[in-house]
């Protein structure tokens, strides 16, 4: 991959904060992380957007700019000086709206979290999420945001506002939040994110009188997307994916339609049988698979592959006489028929696409209304 493409590929979640915010905090600063952790209508930014701000004063990242940035700001001075954390919620449609000039507002829930440069627990806490995303191992960093009291499980004090672990894919977890009941909460709650693997909050209860609310973030890398054929309308589908941040693998069982020459902007390319292909892919919830192969027979075989697995989206090309053929034939053989219902097929959105270029649009339209939770409807 070029040095121009890699620097094209972002992660899901704002990886680069989480580094900048350990380079600070090694360099002997304090630090108040603020993360977006729920939004409700429209809001400048998404859940897990964070901003850095030092104890002195300087600014890394953003959650939107104007008035509610600055109340932020004003909020993580404060908390620098108390050398605490905390929740703070800013209501976008009102008086801020209107002295922003904003048409519609939404509300934005924000964790302020101090994090000391005396706190080791915290760096190594850190140190291990950024190590593991980069390794790929799909770690999801948990943070105690709840204001709930844990009488007999942590003293009878206030619950430990800004804790942090890490948990493994496996469900492992590193660090310790106070108690076994607490580690093992953010277990569930850490396996609770959901196939589009994006940040958020999750609340369980703790007894009958408590809850515990984590903020979840999942270490992902950028989503994939698994082109399952190479031919005509797999070129633009990968200029357009690799354009918009995906890691994209390319898979054709014939040569000259399988190399990188043909395919530069791919991460990957594979040339080799489809069944051989996709039994050595880890698909996942963070895989987008589209099946664009030259002929009835591999769609359906990759297909019956694909479907069962837990891939975030499958699409499948074709008419829909070949597309009704297909589901019939699997659902003959035993495919249960919500897995069926699950396969966007005919693929893509409906934009009266004709050319290459133009079904490649809608099949990536489709992928991303599904990646990011968008309303546009699905094809009837």
């Amino acid at each position: 991959m070029s040095q121009p493409q890699a620097e094209r590929k972002c992660l899901q979640v704002d990886l680069e904060i989480i580094k900048k915010l350990l380079s600070l905090v090694d360099g002997g600063q304090n630090a108040a992380l603020a993360v977006i952790t729920k939004v409700i209508g429209s809001t400048p930014r998404a859940a897990g957007t964070k901003m850095i701000i030092t104890d002195n004063k300087s600014i890394y990242g953003t959650i939107g700019g104007g008035l509610g940035e600055e109340i932020i700001k004003r909020e993580c001075l404060k908390a620098l000086a108390a050398k605490n954390s905390f929740e703070y919620k800013i209501n976008l449609t009102g008086d801020i709206a209107a002295g922003e000039g904003m048409i519609c507002g939404g509300i934005m829930d924000v964790f302020v979290d101090y994090i000391s440069k005396d706190d080791e627990y915290t760096r190594e806490v850190l140190t291990r999420y950024v190590d593991s995303v980069h390794n790929n191992k799909k770690p999801v960093l948990v943070t105690i945001t709840g204001l709930t009291t844990i009488t007999g499980l942590t003293g009878g004090g206030p619950m430990p506002l800004g804790r942090k672990a890490v948990v493994s894919a496996g469900g492992y977890i590193f660090g310790d939040l106070g108690s076994p009941i607490i580690n093992s909460l953010a277990i569930s709650a850490a396996g609770s994110i959901g196939k589009n693997i994006k940040p958020g909050l999750v609340t369980l209860p703790l007894n009958e009188d408590n809850q515990v609310q984590f903020f979840i973030d999942p270490g992902v890398l950028n989503p994939e997307i698994l082109i399952l054929g190479g031919g005509h309308i797999a070129l633009p589908l990968v200029k357009i994916a690799s354009l918009l941040g995906f890691r994209v693998i390319v898979v054709d069982d014939r040569s000259e339609f399988a190399n990188t020459s043909r395919f530069p902007e791919a991460d990957q390319v594979i040339c080799d049988s489809f069944e051989k292909a996709l039994a050595s892919l880890d698909i996942g919830p963070g895989t987008y698979t589209v099946i664009v192969t030259r002929g009835h027979e591999h769609d359906m075989n990759c297909l019956k592959m694909v479907i069962e697995q837990s891939a975030a989206y499958i699409g499948m090309i074709g008419s829909r006489k070949k597309v009704k053929a297909v589901m019939n034939h699997l659902a003959e053989e035993g495919t249960p028929p919500e897995k069926l219902a699950a396969v966007f097929s005919p693929i893509g959105l409906d934009i009266g696409a004709e050319t290459p270029e133009e079904i490649a649009i809608s099949i990536m339209a489709e992928v991303i209304n599904t990646y990011r939770g968008g309303r546009a409807l699905r094809e009837n």
